[in-house]
């Protein structure tokens, strides 16, 4: 028995950064700016998450928005940095002198995103974590699909959340060369790259094996792990792109898509290495697009982004107020491909199609 995996209930958010100013730019965001605006309106008569890291406080700001059947449902968060906010705060006072909060290694573990959303959902039941850089999300997503096939359970909450707008993470971006000072970013721009921009956000999505409720299905995967020659190495060729591109159209049955959510995140050779996989895979006249020309670069909760974006085209909602988005809206979608990268060689593809 091999059953189909279904996408029912979920919800997302973005935000981005124009310039190294580390605060949120005012465009595009669907959740309140600071800790105390998302911590207001949860649920906590115990004061429990007050101080939880703002990648912990996405998590429950998206779960009560959500009609979720918590009976029997397990809980896999992808995340590639988890609570950076807390994890500098605490760091810092260290270097100073100062004393840490005695509580900062239960908040700042990366099993923590995980953990505090089944402690708010009262689930009681299996919860994990998963960081694989950029990847995260769909490494979550995968383990969920394996739980699923399995029989184990027949429903997961599978996320991802990153909150990565703090001044030494940025630091680290000007380092390896890749980032835009100004904020601006624009993926496949061969002529004139710009480099990457950082986002914040976080998705949640309901897995089943029932499509009832359901608004998509999973038709294919695919996972590539390349050799590098560096810590940021990729093919120029897009060699592990090709891999998990292919190996998903396989699966699916399919040598096109309607759509295909690049991971693009503006970097020169990420941008060549992806672009040269797809027109490898499915031609030049392939529709190709990136959200991340106008909500950043969420790290680990990218691809979670991504799949949100792909849910609310097939719903024929725009998800942003642009032109370009609200063209495709308007389209006939019916299957999408979206991919993913990360540090280490890796490269994931998921193709969904609407129902």
């Amino acid at each position: 028995m091999n059953p189909a995996i279904y996408i029912s209930e979920y919800q997302y958010l973005y935000g981005g950064l124009r310039s190294l100013d580390v605060l949120p730019a005012s465009f595009g965001f669907r959740y309140p700016k600071s800790n105390i605006e998302l911590y207001q309106g949860l649920s906590d008569p115990d004061r429990k998450y007050k101080d939880l890291d703002r990648s912990a406080l996405f998590l429950l700001h998206l779960a009560d928005r959500m009609n979720l059947d918590t009976e029997q449902m397990g809980i896999h968060i992808g995340s590639s940095r988890g609570a950076t906010s807390l994890w500098e705060k605490n760091h810092a006072n260290l270097k100073n002198g100062l004393q840490i909060d005695v509580r900062s290694s239960p908040l700042t573990t990366a099993g923590n995103l995980s953990s505090w959303l089944n402690q708010y959902l009262r689930l009681g039941g299996i919860s994990n974590s998963f960081s694989a850089t950029c990847g995260s999300f769909q490494h979550a997503f995968l383990n969920g699909i394996s739980w699923l096939k399995s029989g184990m359970l027949d429903q997961f909450l599978v996320g991802a959340t990153e909150a990565p707008l703090t001044e030494f993470t940025i630091q680290q971006m000007l380092r390896l060369g890749i980032y835009n000072v100004e904020g601006v970013c624009k993926p496949f721009n061969f002529s004139k790259p710009t480099g990457m921009v950082l986002g914040e956000g976080a998705g949640l999505f309901v897995m089943k094996s029932d499509p009832i409720g359901a608004k998509a299905r999973v038709v294919g995967y695919g996972w590539s792990s390349e050799q590098i020659q560096s810590a940021t190495y990729m093919d120029e060729s897009g060699l592990g792109y090709r891999q998990s591109m292919q190996a998903a159209l396989d699966q699916a049955k399919l040598d096109q898509v309607d759509l295909v959510l690049a991971h693009a995140p503006g970097t020169k050779r990420g941008d060549q290495a992806e672009w040269s996989a797809i027109t490898a895979c499915l031609g030049e006249k392939q529709q190709v697009h990136s959200i991340k020309g106008l909500v950043g670069h969420a790290l680990g909760a990218s691809g979670a982004q991504n799949l949100g974006v792909a849910l609310d085209l097939f719903n024929g909602k725009s998800p942003f107020e642009d032109k370009l988005w609200e063209r495709l809206a308007k389209q006939d979608i019916h299957t999408i491909l979206i991919n993913a990268a990360g540090f280490g060689g890796q490269s994931i593809s998921l193709i969904i199609e609407a129902i």
